[in-house]
């Protein structure tokens, strides 16, 4: 399968602006824009041929997507994005088997894959083809990212802004996440934060509120 951006674009689903953690000061922190996430099963993604590689679990790959618009006179200096997996009710939480971006430092282009055999892992395009895989093809001007969670129930995502790419415009990255085979749905929370200097007010720390990330809770499956 070919997981080509321009036949799933980003659809947003939320937008606002981030809050100060302590409001002490009027300052409209930027605009803050979350996409609506994409779940491919794993069947879906990996084609008649994808077989699991525990009878106990199955896969699945998700996007998220966060944009931020600064004013004219604010700079992003970092960000950073975590996706919490939770059971949609009893159960286990799914945990996240493989992420990327893992590390990044300069502009992505040509065609991911994830190649499935005896690993279920992201794979750069010089890896030899599995027996079934899933492609796909990425274009994004991206800061430093640094990523972490693999074997855990929540994904994270830290971006530094570089001259050469601004933190401005969207960021998307994507979650293989491990499932009992018998679980059907899960939940998904996202927390957002970003690190903001001022012209005016010097460098701010901005967050999504408590009532913010309630309205970020998202059913996958």
């Amino acid at each position: 399968m070919h997981i080509n951006e321009i036949q799933f674009p980003i659809e947003t689903v939320w937008e606002d602006h981030l809050s100060e953690p302590v409001v002490m000061r009027a300052s409209a922190l930027p605009i803050v824009s979350i996409g609506k996430p994409v779940w491919w099963n794993d069947q879906k993604v990996m084609g008649d041929k994808w077989i699991h590689p525990s009878g106990k679990a199955r896969y699945g790959l998700a996007r998220f997507s966060f944009s931020l618009r600064p004013d004219e006179r604010q700079e992003v200096r970092a960000s950073e994005l975590l996706v919490h997996l939770h059971a949609d009710g009893t159960g286990p939480n799914p945990i996240v088997f493989d992420i990327f971006p893992r590390i990044l430092t300069e502009e992505q282009t040509g065609e991911l894959s994830i190649g499935v055999g005896p690993e279920f892992k992201f794979a750069g395009a010089e890896a030899s083809i599995a027996k079934a895989e899933t492609k796909i093809n990425l274009k994004q001007s991206v800061p430093v990212v640094v990523a972490n969670g693999v074997g855990e129930s929540v994904a994270r995502w830290r971006f530094e802004s570089r001259s050469t790419y601004p933190l401005i415009g969207s960021q998307i990255v994507f979650v293989v996440v491990e499932l009992l085979s018998n679980v059907l749905k899960f939940r998904v929370n996202l927390q957002l934060s970003a690190d903001i200097m001022d012209k005016r007010l010097g460098l701010l720390r901005g967050l999504l509120s408590d009532q913010q990330r309630e309205q970020l809770n998202f059913v996958l499956g």
